[in-house]
């Protein structure tokens, strides 16, 4: 028989499961005893009461919730999770039981990776996987609510010398939003591909720069992909080598565009034509027609191009290094500058709707345009031709 009842001055909740094992739950008041109560006798009702020690841990339920997630997303994402778990989450909540872990300890733990050094929207990335496994718990009645979801997130701080100033700062940095710091601009991407070295990693910035491609989706190009004549590049996949951290790599694996808009084609000017050309005639062929083929046969691997021809161009050119996937923001940053509308740059980076690249590139739609900008990406080729 349950029932609601004092215990020492307690209010408490006592009730029997179905093997008639007693349970005596400690509650604030009275009328959470009653609360409690009900929620235990409809869980005995559906089946799916729980005793408190047959409750998994955090790690157990994280495991569980990664085995599904298998099913639906690609390996590159499971293999980020899985970071996420084995190197953040896990070593922090992973002997918690579900049931136990309460808001002070997922605030201990931002506290815990902003101490390690880590950037707080990092630790919000990690707050966000360990929302989903909660999330998971919930959908499986071992907890009632997801206490990360009054977790507030961490805050980059920034400094600025007026109000105006910091204003402007926090805007660009909305989430989701490009910082510009970390972006090439036109001019700087001309200098940089003109001291890259020449052939395939001069020819793959040339193309990162004048359309905007993804890594993965330029790097699984194959010469059927591209039209000289008509002077257009068809998108049509994208290559990654991840895989997951309990697994051996096993080579490259290519995938569909996650959405339909990423399935697209992007003209070409006309002096990349001509230096696509020129590849063409100096590339190895490959069973598969890769544009930008490793010695393998395979497609060039991104960590190859960052480390031996972005980074060296760079560096000649004497201007920051930035990560490859910053030439795409220089091509569509360039688009928005010069006044296209957003919705062309939408079309041309594959994004889902233009909402996504307003968001991103934010802060390059609040500054005032320049017809010119397009100028310093014409002369691009200009300049790799003579280098």
């Amino acid at each position: 028989m349950a029932t609601v009842r004092q215990v020492r001055g307690k209010w408490c909740a006592d009730w029997r499961d179905d093997t008639g094992r007693r349970f005596i739950k400690p509650c604030a008041d009275e009328p959470a005893a009653y609360a409690y109560l009900a929620q235990v006798t409809s869980q005995l009702q559906k089946g799916t009461f729980l005793a408190p020690d047959q409750l998994p841990t955090f790690k157990a339920v994280a495991a569980d919730w990664l085995a599904e997630r298998a099913e639906r997303v690609s390996v590159a994402t499971i293999a980020g999770y899985q970071v996420h778990l084995d190197l953040h989450l896990v070593p922090i909540l992973g002997e918690h039981r579900i049931d136990q872990i309460r808001v002070r300890h997922l605030e201990a733990f931002c506290r815990n990776r902003l101490a390690a050094k880590l950037a707080p929207q990092t630790v919000n990335k990690f707050l966000t996987t360990a929302a989903d496994v909660f999330n998971y718990a919930v959908r499986h009645e071992y907890i009632d609510r997801n206490p990360v979801d009054v977790v507030p997130r961490c805050r980059r701080v920034v400094a600025a010398k007026s109000v105006k100033a910091l204003a402007e700062l926090a805007a660009e940095l909305e989430d989701g939003a490009v910082d510009p710091t970390t972006v090439l601009s036109a001019e700087q991407a001309r200098t940089v591909i003109a001291q890259a070295t020449p052939g395939m990693y001069q020819t793959f910035l040339h193309m990162a720069v004048l359309t905007g491609g993804r890594v993965g989706e330029l790097t699984s190009l194959i010469w059927d992909d591209i039209d000289l004549t008509k002077g257009e590049v068809r998108i049509a996949r994208s290559v990654t080598w991840a895989h997951r951290r309990d697994e051996p790599a096993s080579g490259p694996t290519y995938k569909p565009p996650k959405t339909s808009a990423g399935k697209r084609r992007i003209p070409l000017r006309p002096e990349l034509v001509a230096a696509l050309r020129r590849w063409k005639l100096a590339c190895p062929p490959t069973a598969d027609g890769w544009v930008f083929p490793s010695s393998e046969g395979t497609p060039v691997h991104r960590s190859t191009l960052a480390h031996k021809a972005l980074h060296p161009a760079c560096d000649a050119a004497g201007v920051k290094r930035v990560r490859l996937h910053s030439l795409r923001h220089t091509f569509a940053s360039t688009l928005l500058m010069a006044g296209r509308a957003d919705t062309e740059v939408a079309a041309l980076c594959g994004h889902k709707d233009s909402s996504v690249t307003r968001r991103v590139y934010a802060h390059w739609l609040r500054a005032e345009h320049d017809p010119s900008a397009l100028a310093s990406l014409d002369g691009i080729a200009a300049d790799a031709a003579k280098g």
